[in-house]
């Protein structure tokens, strides 16, 4: 992780933020106790755009 813009409570990411990757992808989202948790957004500068649910442990179905 590059840079991430949002909050933090109790040093992890919390609330809605986003993450920018040293890579170039970009993920937009929300985050629970530093977990990417609810709907998120992925914008990969190779591969597009995919948006989709996250699971509780951060991954994207």
């Amino acid at each position: 992780m590059e840079l991430y813009e949002g909050t933090f409570m109790s040093n992890k990411l919390q609330g809605s933020g986003i993450i920018k990757y040293t890579d170039g992808k970009i993920y937009e989202g929300d985050f629970y106790e530093g977990i990417a948790v609810g709907k998120g957004k992925i914008l990969d500068p190779k591969l597009g755009t995919y948006e989709g649910d996250n699971k509780e442990d951060g991954i994207m179905e």
